[in-house]
């Protein structure tokens, strides 16, 4: 059978699990015939995916954020696809984080350029902590954390399990407990 005229189905990040979907095929000799099928979508890590602040000019956020013009404007969009070697360069800007940001993969988050041009901070009243690194081997570098308040936890900005924390800024950072990070 040639395929070369059927059409191509593109899942991607908002279309995760199960599907059904119907096939029409129709033979040399104009006869039709429907198949439904059911199948899957899974996550599938990315090796390098960008990050752009919110309001970034010029950038249309496009999975798998794989460049500067279709990188992800929302930290939360990145993280189901992080595995162990993802590489993720947050480029220039404010970042404003909502919620706690967990990579579970071997993760290399770094800013673009010096750590003061790519700020992240607590963008909201609530209490959580900025960054974890819950796998060994993690790196994070060049970035600054701002406003990261923890409460009845040690560590408030990054919490890193065995990882390399280097050039990074850590300002207005609070723990209402005893340690911080």
């Amino acid at each position: 059978t040639d395929w070369s005229d059927s059409p191509v189905y593109v899942l991607t990040a908002g279309n995760l699990g199960n599907f059904k979907m119907t096939v029409e095929a129709k033979n040399d000799a104009g006869e039709t015939a429907e198949y439904d099928n059911d199948g899957v979508v899974v996550k599938t890590p990315c090796p390098l995916m960008f990050l752009a602040p919110r309001a970034a000019e010029g950038v249309v956020a496009t999975f798998p954020y794989a460049t500067r013009t279709t990188a992800a404007t929302n930290i939360a969009d990145l993280l189901p696809y992080v595995a162990n070697g993802t590489e993720i360069i947050a480029l220039k800007g404010r970042h404003a984080l909502t919620e706690a940001t967990v990579f579970n993969g071997a993760t290399k988050f770094h800013g673009e350029g010096a750590p003061e041009e790519t700020l992240f901070y607590r963008a909201n009243n609530e209490y959580f902590r900025c960054f974890a690194m819950n796998v060994a081997g993690g790196e994070f570098f060049n970035v600054a954390v701002s406003n990261a308040f923890q409460s009845g936890s040690t560590g408030n900005a990054l919490q890193i399990s065995d990882g390399v924390v280097s050039n990074c800024l850590f300002a207005n950072c609070q723990e209402s407990s005893t340690g911080s990070a």
